[in-house]
């Protein structure tokens, strides 16, 4: 009968082999699939927070915003299908049809809700200092939204295009 004797020298070259042992259990690679790692674990998903960029790339993926940019990064509309600007003091949104996750459509509401809530004295969204600068926000009908700021803002579309500023239902 043989006996297995343990010491720190033994241990120590069992384990430098374990890098050189086949991996039982790993993910294949299937065609036509993409997989995409991320550095590290996302530690929020609030839609508004701003925590580093695993949480961001996941919201890219289930949130969506106003605008967003093209592969050129030049604006381009998102859950808006056009904007325009209206006076020195005003951007008008006009939203195209398009629902939630859970189904319910987008409307003007919800973005005058996003808007409220961001730029809330409570609020630790990333963009709230920029929402504070909101003066009004106006709904003439459940497709469109007139945002009235306190001074000229020509950057206004950027905010709304920025992965920290997804409308929410």
């Amino acid at each position: 009968m043989t006996h297995l004797i343990l010491s720190r020298r033994s241990l120590l070259a069992a384990t430098a082999t374990l890098p050189f042992l086949p991996r039982i259990a790993r993910a294949e690679r299937v065609a036509g699939t993409l997989t995409f790692g991320l550095s590290s674990y996302p530690p929020t998903l609030q839609p508004w927070a701003n925590s580093g960029t695993a949480a961001a790339t996941i919201k890219l993926l289930i949130y969506r915003g106003l605008l967003s940019y093209d592969k050129d990064g030049k604006l381009r509309g998102e859950l808006a299908e056009k904007w325009e600007r209206d006076g020195d003091t005003a951007w008008i949104f006009h939203l195209r049809e398009a629902v939630f996750s859970n189904g319910a459509p987008v409307t003007a509401d919800d973005v005058k809700w996003t808007i409220a809530q961001v730029a809330d004295e409570k609020s630790t969204a990333y963009l709230k200092a920029e929402m504070q600068t909101v003066q009004q926000v106006e709904t003439p009908d459940p497709r469109t939204i007139r945002i009235v700021t306190k001074q000229p803002t020509a950057t206004l579309p950027l905010w709304f295009a920025n992965f920290h500023m997804p409308m929410i239902a």
